[in-house]
């Protein structure tokens, strides 16, 4: 019931988005977790997980298949919930989009937690992807990282009395007459 209430806002936000999108929502009993069919979610995905509800075009599996996609999905609802309490709503996204850009499919971990068989994913490995977008991507934060602490240190300088020529002039005194 906490993982539950700490994901309401996503969950809120999944059930506006399938009832605008027109979805079919439904109670996976199995799983305790909301299940929206022919609920719009990120192309090339099976399902995607909203807190406590999942959204899926649609299901051409099993009964016994659903059942454990829907149990896979529910499980990624703890990592929702730790993520949300810890830095908000929005950081279980964030943290698996990061995640999913180096280490994508079954190399990521909150896949991996949830199951990977369950979640229909093949092992492929567990090392990242260091391909160019990766590897620009590292690039552009390290620079950014460098770019900010550059800034800092001149602001600093700027501050501190004594480091500038004008800064020893005023506290010479006004020039001496010879």
């Amino acid at each position: 019931m906490a993982e539950q209430a700490a994901t309401w806002p996503e969950t809120g936000i999944g059930l506006l988005y399938s009832a605008v999108r027109g979805a079919h929502v439904c109670l996976s009993r199995a799983a305790d977790y909301l299940v929206a069919v022919n609920g719009d979610n990120v192309p090339g995905t099976k399902a995607m997980n909203m807190g406590d509800i999942v959204l899926t075009p649609g299901f051409n599996m099993s009964k016994e298949r659903r059942t454990t996609l829907a149990n896979h999905e529910a499980r990624h609802r703890a990592q929702w919930a730790i993520a949300t309490a810890m830095a908000g709503p929005f950081a279980f996204p964030v943290a698996y989009a990061v995640e999913s850009f180096f280490f994508p499919g079954s190399r990521n971990l909150f896949e991996r937690q949830a199951g990977l068989g369950s979640g229909g994913y093949r092992h492929v490995g567990l090392g990242p992807v260091l391909g160019p977008a990766q590897i620009g991507a590292l690039v552009a934060v390290v620079a950014l990282i460098a770019a900010a602490v550059g800034r800092r240190h001149l602001r600093a300088g700027r501050r501190m009395p004594g480091r500038h020529r004008r800064d020893r002039l005023s506290r010479a005194g006004p020039p001496r007459s010879v």
